[in-house]
Order: structure tokens, then C-alpha cells, then sequence
């Protein structure tokens, strides 16, 4: 089975460089999640597989976490600008401030579900999204987050981690919602 993993996790060449690398991560992490993890998540984005990076692999993860994160037991979710609900998978994680600051790129106050006119026909519709912020976290907040200009670099390790630590509980999330609705039909 390891070899069979190996082999598949081979596909990725943009994440492990070489021979070595890939060891090494079949050596320190459970492989059969990973699998199961790039399966699913290669998947879904529009990156050639050879061209995806941890970087994106944890984008998917943490939108994904963060979408199911405020979806009731229905699995319906709330644009935080404009209040339509809509299915998780319909609406779109939004970042106050840009994923370009890696700082705030996985930052749970900084990030919420919005929908898909909202996020692009709309331009962000920042305007109801300050008043989203203010309301939500004070004035406070939302000023920490535009005036700080600190940056900082995220290794693949940590990378790896997040996405570990994000995708159970993604599948967490999905679980209890499941119960949830079949308890009530």
C-alpha cells in the first residue's frame, strides 16, 4: 500500500522536488489521508496537478473550512454583505484583506462566506462588508488588520499542518451536519 501511495503522491511534482522529499513526507505523515486529501482537493482546482502547490492545496482547505464553518444543519450559509443564503458550496470564502498579506490568509477573523455577486460582480462590496466588520468585531479589529503592514512567510511544513488540522475538521463538520439533517427528516 505504500508504494501504491507513493506512487500516486509522485503526481504532485510541484510539492515534493525530489526523490527524498517525498520519503520523508511518506515517513512523517499518514498517507492514506494525504491521498485521500490531494484526491479530493486536486480535484476540485483548475491547476494542472503538476502545478499545484501546498499553497493551494491549503486555499482549498481553509475555503472550504471556513464556508462550512457557518453553515447550519442544512448545509445552508450567509453572505455576510448581503444576507442571502445560499448552499456552502454555492457561496465563496472572502478575505477582508487580500490573501496577498500571508499574514491574514488563513485568518479566521479575517475571512467569512460570501456570495458569488457579491465577491466579483460586486467588486467585494466593501462597503457592507466594513459595516460587517465593524458590527462584528469593533472598529478595533478592523483597524489592527488595515495598519498592519508586518509580513511573514509560511513554510510547507506549516502548510502541511494546516491542512491536516483543517481537513478533519472539514470532515468533522460534514459528519455532524449529516447527523444533524437526517435526525430531523
Amino acid at each position: 500500500m505504500l508504494e501504491k501511495n507513493k506512487k500516486y503522491l509522485s503526481k504532485f511534482n510541484n510539492l515534493f522536488k525530489t526523490e527524498k522529499a517525498l520519503d520523508l513526507f511518506m515517513e512523517e505523515r499518514d498517507s492514506e489521508v494525504w491521498v485521500e486529501i490531494l484526491k479530493y482537493y486536486s480535484s476540485k482546482n483548475k491547476k494542472v496537478q503538476s502545478r499545484l502547490s501546498w499553497k493551494d492545496v491549503a486555499d482549498d482547505v481553509f475555503s472550504e473550512y471556513v464556508r462550512l464553518k457557518s453553515a447550519d444543519s442544512k448545509w445552508m450559509s450567509k453572505c455576510v454583505t448581503c444576507w442571502v443564503v445560499a448552499h456552502w458550496s454555492k457561496l465563496q470564502n472572502w478575505h477582508y484583506k487580500s490573501r496577498w498579506w500571508t499574514k491574514y490568509r488563513f485568518d479566521m477573523d479575517n475571512c467569512h462566506p460570501q456570495c458569488f455577486v457579491c465577491n466579483i460582480s460586486l467588486g467585494w462590496n466593501y462597503r457592507n462588508y466594513h459595516i460587517y466588520m465593524v458590527n462584528r468585531y469593533w472598529e478595533e479589529m478592523e483597524k489592527r488588520i488595515w495598519e498592519d503592514v508586518s509580513s511573514m512567510t509560511i513554510k510547507d511544513w506549516q502548510y502541511q499542518d494546516l491542512i491536516e488540522g483543517r481537513y478533519k475538521t472539514v470532515v468533522e463538520l460534514k459528519t455532524a451536519i449529516e447527523k444533524n439533517s437526517k435526525k430531523k427528516t
